[in-house]
């Protein structure tokens, strides 16, 4: 008897035990990262601060996973200083929070630059009587105009409440001016030239140059005259041929287009016509191409006009004009015999 009663008693301890455990079920688990209570760690391109709050009476190490951000800890408080993001290209970190035991990692965001610019009502080209243009600029960083030294008793510019005004003096000096104005926003740079000249001030002679179709830098003179007619000529000096070749023009708010596919003359007994030229080699005499020049300035100051692309050419850049001999006056591939002479990049200057 004495054995049936250990067992149970036995039995009794062990269903004891059972029941307690079935009473008090609750388990603490320890927490697995710090308690955020507000955490700001989205910026704009052009930087800043933003802050997490922590709940804890513990010390908290903080740490970065990349240079454009620094952080400082004041207890429970973590600041976050981001510089400027100079690229168009958003940029991600982590930020990671530790207290020795707990940690917790936060995402760090900023945008990249976002810049709009609008031209509507903007034109490059002052008349000799002077005036203002404007654009309207739209920036998630700090941007500047900077004119150079050599045109600021002429040219000036202020903002007006996200407007940029150019304001351009008077023209009494008889010659035609510009200026390289350089607009800087983030780890962009461009040059943005601003003229003062009238068709009168282009109808002159010039001194010119141009690439050749060897690559070699031609110095030559150009003259650009109007006819009774109105008809626009550029008559350039192509050393080569040791001749003058007229191409035809039109002018129209500061700018001088070289018609493509125009007659040139002949040469033997070929008939010679303006082609447009393009970066890729291509080559074309479509009538609805054309090479402008605009008014442009040097380093130094002095006013060039340079011919460059203007998009009619789609596809293509185009970067200049060639005297091209054909069969006939019907302009083709199968009358095309090629070029007397390539005129690249052309520029005219005083």
């Amino acid at each position: 008897m004495r054995k049936i009663h250990k067992i149970w008693t036995l039995f009794s301890v062990v269903c004891l035990l059972v029941a307690c455990d079935g009473d008090n079920d609750y388990t603490y688990k320890m927490p697995e990262t710090l308690n955020v209570v507000s955490s700001n760690l989205y910026f704009k391109s052009a930087g800043g601060t933003g802050k997490v709050m922590i709940e804890t009476d513990k010390a908290i190490k903080a740490t970065s996973t990349v240079k454009w951000c620094t952080l400082q800890v004041e207890g429970g408080v973590i600041t976050a200083t981001v510089s400027e993001n100079t690229s168009r290209e958003s940029r991600d970190g982590v930020v990671t929070l530790t207290d020795g035991i707990l940690s917790t990692e936060l995402s760090l965001h900023q945008e990249g630059l976002a810049l709009e610019i609008i031209a509507d009502d903007f034109d490059n080209i002052f008349s000799n009587e002077g005036g203002t243009t404007s654009l309207t600029i739209s920036s998630t960083s700090p941007y500047a105009f900077s004119i150079p030294e050599y045109a600021q008793a002429w040219l000036s510019v202020h903002e007006e409440n996200g407007t940029v005004v150019f304001t351009c003096a008077a023209n009494a000096t008889g010659s035609p001016r510009a200026a390289n104005v350089v607009f800087k926003v983030g780890d962009m740079t461009e040059n943005l030239y601003i003229a003062q000249y009238e068709e009168a001030d282009i109808l002159t002679t010039w001194k010119a140059q141009y690439t050749d179709a060897d690559g070699k830098l031609v110095e030559t003179t150009a003259k650009v005259t109007k006819d009774e007619s109105e008809n626009v000529t550029l008559s350039l000096y192509v050393p080569s041929m040791e001749q003058d070749y007229d191409f035809g023009c039109t002018y129209g708010d500061g700018v001088l287009d070289i018609k493509i596919g125009a007659a040139l003359g002949m040469f033997s007994s070929y008939y010679l016509y303006s082609v447009a030229l393009a970066t890729d080699e291509s080559v074309s005499w479509n009538s609805s191409i054309t090479y402008v020049g605009s008014g442009i300035s040097s380093d130094a100051g002095d006013f060039i006009f340079a011919f460059d692309d203007d998009d009619s050419w789609s596809g293509k850049t185009i970067n200049g004009v060639g005297v091209w001999a054909f069969k006939s006056t019907t302009l083709s591939s199968a009358n095309s015999l090629g070029y007397l002479e390539l005129i690249s990049d052309l520029k005219l200057y005083k």
